[in-house]
């Protein structure tokens, strides 16, 4: 487990994607809650044939990835393998939970599909909606009062790379309110504009998408998430002249931490 450090070019925190097939890793991610070295806790269950790989198809391209072409054997053995794996059982989980909610760590569930689910997560104060994989999930959601996040390079492509939920469908019709970069960093201040250039959401609330929305969420909007008095000074300066905006300055807790000067184009 990394420790932030405090010289870094942003704040960073830290968000453990806990898969419920790994069983051998209770005990020391509730040390590490403890330790305030986890911030956000995501239960994520991919075992295919239900929720973001319910199409067994969409798993077989995860396959591909992983082992190139191989025999339909080979793929049936792979699939049913997976399926087979033991998962956390409800005691081990509800003490991650109890160990999240006594430590102010915030929690989300991923890949969500069903209402049932979503009732589970508000019985267990978990506010955290992650990647809804359809419209009744993410609108259930919301009139639940949780944060749904949607994924950044979902805005980037118009479309979800799974055959999901579209994120600007859910973002324009008040179905989520927080973007995440999804493993694709540069990506999130790049779906901010396209927000608000292509379907005239508003900037600011573009932005408040990707800043005190999840500040919110996270439990930090306090002191983090926006310009205020008393808040933190973290910073970005952005270049929006170009049809892909660019960073040209960061700064942290009033620091400047980087500056770019880029050429101007002739």
């Amino acid at each position: 487990m990394i420790t932030p450090k405090n010289d870094l070019l942003i704040n960073h925190r830290v968000h453990i994607r806990l898969e419920l097939n790994t069983l051998d890793v209770v005990d020391d991610l509730v040390q590490y809650i403890k330790e305030n070295r986890v911030h956000e806790l995501s239960f994520m269950d991919h075992t295919p044939g239900q929720g973001q790989y319910r199409d067994i198809k969409e798993f077989e391209k995860v396959i591909y990835q992983q082992y190139g072409e191989i025999s339909d054997d080979k793929k049936k053995e792979i699939i049913d393998i997976c399926k087979s794996k033991r998962k956390l059982d409800r005691d081990q989980i509800q003490i991650l939970i109890k160990s999240s909610l006594v430590n102010g760590v915030a929690m989300a569930y991923h890949d969500v599909e069903t209402r049932e689910q979503i009732d589970w997560m508000a019985e267990n104060n978990i506010k955290i909606c992650e990647f809804p994989l359809n419209d009744d999930a993410a609108e259930y959601a919301m009139q639940k009062n949780l944060f749904c996040v949607v994924g950044s390079p979902n805005i980037i492509m118009g479309r979800s790379q799974y055959n999901n939920a579209s994120a600007v469908d859910l973002l324009v019709n008040n179905r989520a309110n927080v973007i995440s970069s999804d493993y694709f960093s540069s990506s999130l201040l790049g779906s901010i504009f396209i927000l608000n250039r292509l379907y005239n959401i508003p900037l600011p609330t573009a932005v408040g998408f990707a800043t005190i929305n999840p500040a919110a969420a996270l439990g930090i909007s306090e002191k983090q998430g926006s310009i205020a008095e008393g808040k933190k000074a973290d910073i970005i300066i952005v270049d929006a002249s170009t049809e892909f905006p660019r960073v040209n300055m960061s700064i942290i807790n009033g620091i400047i931490k980087m500056k770019l000067n880029y050429l101007e184009e002739k």
